[in-house]
């Protein structure tokens, strides 16, 4: 049997731009818990792993709801219509973002200091 898979944390040192980060992270401790919604990347035991890092790094509980892309689109969608935002990150199908962006359902974060830094990242997330 395979070993468990490990998520390495984040370890860049902090700086000034790193601001809007610590915003985030003090309002995700004010409501308690990150919803996050995806179609497949955080299932099994990487999930289980990132959630505990995510935990452990931050405070806040990771809530993982595992389906489609249409699904998450269409939940999205209710979330809007009646006011009441539960899912706070989404990784849906292209096709389903670039809809849900034309529909108003996003935010972004890109302005983040951590979607600066190319180094850490396999795909670079501003392309």
């Amino acid at each position: 049997m395979a070993p468990a898979p490990t998520v390495a944390a984040h370890t860049a040192t902090p700086n000034p731009q790193d601001a809007a980060w610590a915003k985030i992270v003090q309002a995700g401790k004010k409501e308690g818990e990150v919803v996050f919604e995806d179609s497949s990347i955080l299932s099994g035991d990487a999930g289980i792993a990132v959630t505990k890092v995510f935990m452990q790094s931050t405070g806040i509980q990771l809530v993982h709801i595992a389906g489609c892309s249409g699904t998450t689109y269409e939940r999205m969608k209710t979330e809007k219509r009646t006011g009441q935002r539960v899912t706070d990150i989404a990784q849906i199908a292209r096709m389903a973002l670039e809809i849900a962006r034309s529909d108003g359902l996003l935010g972004t974060m890109l302005d983040l200091a951590v979607f600066q830094e190319k180094s850490i990242w396999i795909l670079n997330p501003l392309e």
